[in-house]
C-alpha cells in the first residue's frame, strides 16, 4: 500500500502527467488520509489558479471530482476555492467549459446535486477560502443571477 501511495504522490505535481490524472491521484490521496483538508485545498488552489488554462484546471477538477459530491458537501474550504475559481472564470472560458464541468459533476446523484447547490447558496464561499455570501449583498443578488447557470451544470435544469 505505501508503494501505491508513493506513487500516487509522485503524479501530483508531473507536469507530464495529465491534468486527470493528477486531480484523481490528489483525491485518492485524501481519501487515503495521506493528504489533510488544507494541503488538498492548497492543491486544489494550485490546480484552479489563474496561471492554469481553464481546459486544463477543469480537467483536473473532473478528475479530482471523480464520485466526490460528499467531499465537497463536508468540506468547505474546497467548495470556497472551487466557488472562488469559478467566480473568476471569463464569461466566455466558463461557457466553453460547462461540458466538462457538467461531466465532472455528472457522477453525482440528484440528492447530492441538491445538497451541493444548496451549501452553494446557503454559504457561498467561507470565509476561509477568502469570500462569503451575506444576505441582502451584491453577491447575493450576484448568486441569485448565477442559479439558473448553476442548475444546469450541475444537471438540476426544472
Amino acid at each position: 500500500m505505501a508503494d501505491w501511495r508513493r506513487a500516487l504522490a509522485g503524479l501530483v505535481d508531473d507536469g507530464a502527467v495529465a491534468a486527470r490524472v493528477r486531480g484523481f491521484s490528489v483525491r485518492k490521496l485524501y481519501d487515503a488520509g495521506d493528504g489533510d483538508t488544507q494541503a488538498t485545498a492548497m492543491r486544489l488552489s494550485r490546480a484552479l489558479s489563474p496561471s492554469i488554462t481553464p481546459a486544463e484546471a477543469a480537467a483536473w477538477l473532473e478528475g479530482f471530482l471523480d464520485d466526490a459530491g460528499r467531499l465537497l458537501l463536508h468540506d468547505a474550504p474546497l467548495l470556497g476555492l472551487l466557488d472562488v475559481w469559478v467566480r473568476a472564470l471569463d464569461p466566455a472560458d466558463l461557457e466553453g467549459l460547462l461540458p466538462q464541468l457538467r461531466r465532472a459533476f455528472s457522477g453525482l446523484d440528484s440528492m447530492e446535486r441538491r445538497r451541493l447547490l444548496s451549501a452553494a447558496a446557503e454559504t457561498g464561499a467561507p470565509a476561509s477560502a477568502g469570500a462569503g455570501l451575506a444576505a441582502g449583498s451584491d453577491d447575493d443578488e450576484a448568486f441569485q443571477a448565477a442559479l439558473p447557470l448553476l442548475q444546469s451544470i450541475l444537471g438540476l435544469n426544472p
